[in-house]
């Protein structure tokens, strides 16, 4: 589930940066917020990095969830067929 919230963010971001480089060389705007934006659209291998970070930092704070609440255990409990498991606790 973190993997798929990611790569949808990641999809939203970059393809809301190439949205908007187009709409902004098509229309020819001008301003700070349009040359930023032709500034990230120039320069999206940036973002390749960002986004193997942010994978990688997803994946890390999803093992360390998995461990801390003990979701190892609740996947050999339904194993054994006891899948039963107290999330208050």
């Amino acid at each position: 589930m973190t993997i798929t919230a990611v790569s949808i963010a990641v999809a939203a971001l970059i393809g809301g940066i190439e949205a908007l480089g187009l709409i902004s060389s098509k229309l020819k705007l001008t301003g700070e917020f349009w040359e930023a934006v032709n500034a990230l659209n120039d320069d999206l291998a940036f973002f390749g990095f960002f986004i193997v970070a942010l994978f990688l930092l997803s994946w890390l704070i999803s093992a360390v969830v998995f461990r801390w609440m003990d979701f190892g255990r609740l996947t050999a409990d339904s194993r054994s067929g006891n899948a039963q498991r107290d999330f208050a606790a």
